[in-house]
């Protein structure tokens, strides 16, 4: 993905990615150019339309009960479940570009396990 923002280019394939932060709502990835740029590849997923919250995963909202199926019942009711989240859902892209402090308390944020994170925002 690749985008021009403020005349300048941002590019995810000729990036460095520096981390992530994984959710059901889709991955956001931060990224270093070449020329020590930092941006953000931010995604969200949209469910019948709605912006999903970063904690809702679509699957539990389509409710896909594979318990006590065989094996031939659990993969039919797994591919429609896969169809189902296919056809309702839809997930967006964009790039964000930051600031290298912007981009040091997103890792902060999303890296640091919470009871570290005082100490590592105080010392910056």
């Amino acid at each position: 993905m690749n985008a021009t923002i403020n005349g300048l280019t941002y590019d995810t394939e000729e990036a460095e990615e520096i981390c992530m932060c994984p959710s059901p709502d889709g991955d956001d990835i931060l990224y270093r150019t070449e020329d020590g740029r930092f941006f953000l590849q931010k995604s969200e997923t949209f469910m019948d339309g709605v912006k999903l919250c970063p904690d809702q995963d679509p699957d539990d909202i389509i409710g896909a009960n594979y318990e006590g199926m065989d094996d031939d019942d659990f993969l039919d009711e797994l591919e429609k479940a896969s169809r189902e989240r296919e056809r309702r859902c839809k997930t967006t892209r964009t790039i964000v570009p930051m600031t290298e402090r912007e981009a040091l308390l997103w890792c902060v944020k999303t890296q640091i396990p919470d009871c570290f994170r005082g100490y590592v925002l105080e010392s910056i």
